[in-house]
Parts: structure tokens; C-alpha cells; sequence
């Protein structure tokens, strides 16, 4: 914190009776600064995990394509690290009339842009979804490569 020393805090917290307003608010800056400082560590850890889980999504996505874009598999990954955190959205019910038109809504229209109608989408996702007929759990993230791929919008995800 700019014009915060360390011992600032341990002075303002030693004091038990009558503490200043400016004391108050220093304890507050320098808890919220502590309070970051642990969420960043915690952001380090998470992504060496990140990383070895990136691994994983480019073997699955391998299974149902000649060549993958390791770069734009990586970008889906971040943009998606939220969604894939959760157990009941990592992945894509293919059999699920509702889960297909929330792909077609969210993923094809909102984030790839696509124009075409919802029919043309649908039957684009549920062909995706076929590759991957043998696997019982269709990861999310492979099925929105397969799709991005399928619209050549994989440029889209490359980090910028």
C-alpha cells in the first residue's frame, strides 16, 4: 500500500481503546491487501492445475479430431475455466433437447456469432455431438471445439 508501512498495521491493531478513523481505515486497506495477496497465491496453485488439466482437454478433443489447435484449446479453457469448474456444466447432454438449444443460444449465436438459423445450428451441434456418440460424457469444451472448429471460428480463442 503506498504510504503504509508494515508496522502501521500491528501499531493501529495494538491499540484498544479510541482507535482514529484513519487508524480504522488503515487496518481495512491493509486487510483487503493481505486479503488479495492470498487470492493471487491462490491463483498460482490453481494454475499449475490449470495446466495439467489443459492436458486432459487436448487428449479428449484428439479422440474426435485429425489436428487440434493447442492454442485456441488453451483460450477455450480460460474462457470456460468457470463453467468447467462445476460439475453439472462441464458436460454436454447431447440426449437433452434443452442442453442442445442452450449450446446453439449461448456458444454458436452469442459467443461464435452465427446467423444461420436455429435448425442449421442444432443439426450442426447434434453432428458434433455424434462424433462423440461413444463417449457417455461429452466434455463441454470438446464439443465447443468441435463446433468452433466446424465454423473455422477457432481464431477467436488464440490469447491475444
Amino acid at each position: 500500500m503506498p504510504g503504509m508501512q508494515r508496522g502501521d498495521l500491528a501499531d493501529c491493531r495494538g491499540k484498544t481503546e479510541e482507535l482514529t478513523l484513519t487508524s480504522v481505515r488503515k487496518i481495512r486497506l491493509w486487510t483487503k491487501f493481505i486479503e488479495k495477496y492470498k487470492v493471487l497465491a491462490s491463483i498460482d496453485s490453481a494454475g499449475e492445475a490449470f495446466m495439467a488439466d489443459i492436458k486432459d482437454v487436448i487428449a479428449d478433443i484428439k479422440k474426435y479430431t485429425a489436428t487440434v489447435d493447442e492454442a485456441a484449446a488453451t483460450g477455450m479453457a480460460k474462457t470456460y475455466a468457470l463453467v468447467m469448474s462445476k460439475v453439472d456444466s462441464r458436460y454436454v447432454a447431447a440426449s437433452d433437447a434443452d442442453e442442445v438449444a442452450r449450446v446453439v443460444t449461448n456458444f454458436c449465436q452469442k459467443k461464435l456469432g452465427r446467423k444461420e438459423s436455429a435448425a442449421d445450428l442444432t443439426a450442426a451441434v447434434k453432428a458434433q455431438c455424434e462424433k462423440m456418440k461413444a463417449d457417455r460424457t461429452k466434455s463441454r469444451l470438446t464439443v465447443y471445439y468441435l463446433i468452433a472448429e466446424h465454423y473455422k471460428a477457432l481464431g477467436m480463442f488464440h490469447p491475444k
